[in-house]
Order: structure tokens, then sequence, then C-alpha cells
């Protein structure tokens, strides 16, 4: 490998400023993996995640409530899309999509509303779910002829590619 101008290459690396991350405790994906693979599932990782996953719902599921009790319209909905996109992010994915829709009814605005259908494709796209994704394109695609803006045209234009590519349609897409 070639070093670049003015590097030395035994030069160390400065510390890194923030610590790892830890990896998300995604128990229903793992469960789905391993299941879908073949390989045994580990009791206690599976436990561990369960309990994160488990503590942390409960958790938005209270801000849910008290935001629903004790704030504005806005609020309530921030914190609906937060529960749906922690479901998304563990990879629930009934439960995404079923709450990405709970989220829609508490949404007013068209551009969030878009969002949340793009959400909803991705979700779609990552589980190979063919008619889901055609149904969302479909419905997306209806709601950017009432208005949307160009970035999510765009996106758009690039998830309908890319259902296109596992549809084998090439000169379509």
């Amino acid at each position: 490998s070639r070093a670049l101008p003015g590097a030395t290459p035994s030069a160390p690396r400065p510390p890194s400023r923030l610590p790892p991350a830890p990896p998300p405790a995604m128990a229903p994906f793992y469960k789905l993996v391993c299941e879908q693979l073949g390989w045994a599932v580990d009791a206690a990782k599976l436990s561990a995640m369960e309990a994160a996953n488990a503590t942390e719902l409960a958790a938005l599921t209270d801000k849910v409530k008290n935001n629903e009790e004790n704030e504005g319209e806005s609020e309530i909905r921030v914190a609906y899309l937060a529960r749906a996109n922690f479901l998304m992010r563990i990879g629930e994915k009934d439960k995404a999509l079923a709450a990405m829709e709970e989220t829609v009814t508490k949404t007013v605005a068209l551009g969030q509303k878009l969002d949340l259908m793009l959400s909803q494709l991705r979700i779609a796209l990552f589980y190979h779910d063919m008619p889901l994704v055609k149904a969302k394109l479909d419905k997306a695609k209806q709601m950017l002829e009432e208005g949307g803006d160009w970035e999510r045209r765009n996106r758009l234009k690039v998830y309908e590619a890319v259902y296109l590519l596992r549809a084998r349609d090439f000169k379509a897409s």
C-alpha cells in the first residue's frame, strides 16, 4: 500500500474521542437470522437482548402515554415516531410497520407522512417483502402527486430502482 505524501507510515493514530457504541440489542432480528441460517440460539444472549429491548420499549411507551396526557400534537407525534424507529432498529418488522401506520395517524404534514412511507419502504426492502414494497411504492407515488419536494422524489426513485433490480427488471431500473 502506498502512503500519502508527507505521511509517515509509523505515525500512531490519535486516540478516539468517543467510546465505541455498544451493539444494538436486536433480539427479533437475531432470532430471525438464527432461524434462517440454522444456527443455535444463544439463550443467554437472547434473554439479555430481550430484556434490554423490553426496558427501552417500556420507556418509549411511557413517553407516548405521558405526551398524550401532558403535551401537544407535535410532541405526541415525536414520541410515536421514536417508538416506531426503535422497533425498526431492533428488527421487529410487523410491529414497526404497525407503529409507523399509527404514527401516520398522528401526522398532519404531507412531507412527514411521506417520510414515514419511505421508512416503511426501507423495512419492506430489507425483508425482501416484494408485494409490500410494490404497495408502498404505489401509495408513495400517489402521495407525491399531492405534493412533495425534490429530495423525497429522488429517494422514492432510488427505492423504486432497488425494487426493480430485485424484481430483475434491469431495463426499467
